[in-house]
């Protein structure tokens, strides 16, 4: 019986456990714009050449997080984070106080807390041309807890085309045990619909929970579709893999945009490892 436990807990991983038993403070958050803003960009286009950081930053609750987010942030222009909150630590409930000076910070916050919101964030050094929220269709199963997608759009020095970067934290269960997969595929298409309809170059980021070969596979299918280019990550093997299979579940997608080169850093100020790319117009 406890080895059958130990399996089920090991299926579910830690963090689900943790929706089920310790988020009864955690509401879907379903306000008609649920978009918040923080700081200022200190430039109105982004250069041609630019740095993203991607980060699954687990709401700040490790120690080490602030001094790690703000010695990897400070270079780059865009940084797309999941799990981003104002609350859940004095860090991330004081963001300002994180963000590096000329940033401008986007978070579509679809989880309420007693202090605060949780969902992803875009963070950039240009001022954003359009912003949209994208929370997913449905939520969790057993938990019904939402997850989210923010699209943002950017001018480039000397380009007349416009950058949209999308930036999404993929629904977790569906895939495991038996829950089906079309609360996720539902998901990711709204988001590449809108991808769809953009003829300059585009980013897709993000920690998309890709645990099990389905969704994988379902993801694979969508981004060739609209002629993404997985980028691919030196060391991939730090970055946060499934617990049930050998799948990276941490992604970089990009079209219309050369990855002259690609790194990941480990430590321990989350339970993902960030993922830092540098991106030039070709």
């Amino acid at each position: 019986m406890f080895a059958r436990m130990r399996w089920l807990l090991r299926l579910l991983s830690l963090p689900i456990i943790t929706c089920l038993f310790g988020s009864c403070a955690a509401k879907n958050h379903l306000a008609a714009k649920p978009l918040l803003q923080f700081g200022e960009a200190r430039s109105a286009s982004l250069p041609n050449r630019f740095e993203l950081l991607n980060w699954n930053v687990y709401k700040g609750r490790r120690p080490n997080f602030s001094r790690e987010f703000q010695r990897l942030a400070t270079a780059a222009e865009i940084i797309t984070l999941q799990e981003a909150s104002t609350c859940c630590s004095a860090e991330m409930q004081n963001i300002q106080k994180v963000l590096p000076p000329g940033r401008l910070l986007q978070m579509v916050g679809v989880l309420q807390y007693a202090d605060g919101q949780a969902g992803v964030a875009t963070v950039s050094t240009a001022r954003t041309q359009r912003v949209f929220s994208v929370p997913s269709p449905d939520g969790e199963p057993l938990v019904n807890l939402r997850k989210s997608s923010i699209i943002t759009t950017y001018g480039l020095a000397g380009s007349s085309r416009s950058l949209m970067v999308a930036n999404t934290h993929g629904l977790n269960l569906p895939g495991k045990l038996w829950f089906g997969q079309a609360s996720f595929e539902r998901q990711i298409r709204d988001v590449a619909e809108m991808l769809a309809r953009h003829d300059g170059p585009i980013m897709w980021a993000g920690d998309f929970n890709t645990h099990d070969a389905g969704k994988t596979v379902a993801l694979k299918a969508l981004t060739d579709r609209l002629g993404l280019v997985r980028v691919p990550v030196r060391h991939a093997e730090r970055l946060m893999h499934s617990k049930v299979a050998a799948l990276e579940i941490d992604h970089v997608y990009v079209r219309g945009l050369k990855a002259s080169a690609e790194a990941v850093e480990h430590h321990d100020s989350s339970d993902h490892a960030p993922i830092l790319v540098w991106l030039s117009l070709p």
